[in-house]
């Protein structure tokens, strides 16, 4: 398939360039035409000129011009001499204009107005092959470049989802790394919580053991000191009633 089209665009090169676009019937000592046949196409450009000079409506140096301007690349130029032999009035001379025409357009890297061209050129001169052949490439070519953009498009969307959806299982990772960052952390100070929670406990439950012992020794103080109290008033008491022996 890429033979194919290799060949036939190495064809459409070859009918452009030897497309014959000099329309006007000289005769063969005209200085104009010899000089284009001969390739000083800068000669020929010269004399052109002069005479359109003095015939500034004759589509026919018009077209010629645009023909001389073409073989020497001045692409442009070409483009106009053409545009302006396109209201000859001969349907084949009108046939050649666009079909020039549409040569010059593609070289100019424009192939959909170069195939508008060549599709009037098939009009005015439906027996045109070389006309037919060029318009059935250009389109051709069109529609391949087509569906060539048409699957890079897709291509591109595709690679465009596959890094959305990427992005979106990386954030989605992302998010469950740091949700479990937060769980940790989370983790780690419930545990320093808890030991906070238990060495303080820990602590409230010696202080209370303290202060029960510290109670503990007031109230065996208090017992100690009511006995003793008891004890004193008991034997004062009984050294009370004791009479004083009398002497006998």
């Amino acid at each position: 398939m890429a033979d194919i089209s290799n060949i036939k665009y190495l064809t459409l090169l070859v009918l452009i360039a030897t497309a014959t676009p000099v329309l006007s019937q000289q005769s063969s000592d005209d200085p104009a035409l010899n000089a284009y046949r001969q390739g000083d196409y800068d000669k020929a450009i010269e004399l052109y000129s002069e005479l359109l000079a003095k015939n500034t409506d004759d589509k026919n140096i018009k077209f010629n011009l645009g023909g001389a301007f073409y073989k020497k690349g001045t692409l442009n130029s070409a483009k106009s001499g053409f545009e302006d032999a396109l209201t000859l009035e001969a349907p084949k001379a009108k046939s050649r204009a666009y079909y020039n025409l549409g040569n010059t357009l593609f070289k100019m890297n424009k192939p959909e107005k170069s195939l508008e061209a060549f599709k009037y050129a098939m009009k005015f001169d439906p027996e045109d092959e070389d006309a037919k052949f060029n318009y059935e490439f250009v389109k051709s070519m069109l529609e391949e470049n087509k569906e060539k953009q048409e699957g890079e498009d897709e291509q591109e969307e595709e690679n465009e989802d596959s890094e959305e959806e990427e992005e979106s299982d990386e954030k989605q990772d992302q998010n469950e790394q740091n949700k479990d960052e937060q769980d940790s952390e989370q983790e780690k100070e419930d545990d320093q919580k808890s030991e906070q929670e238990k060495e303080r406990d820990k602590q409230q439950q010696k202080e209370k053991q303290k202060s029960q012992e510290e109670y503990q020794d007031i109230l065996e103080a208090l017992e100690q000191q009511e006995m003793q109290a008891l004890k004193d008033y008991i034997k004062a008491r009984t050294v009370k009633r004791r009479s004083p022996e009398k002497d006998w």
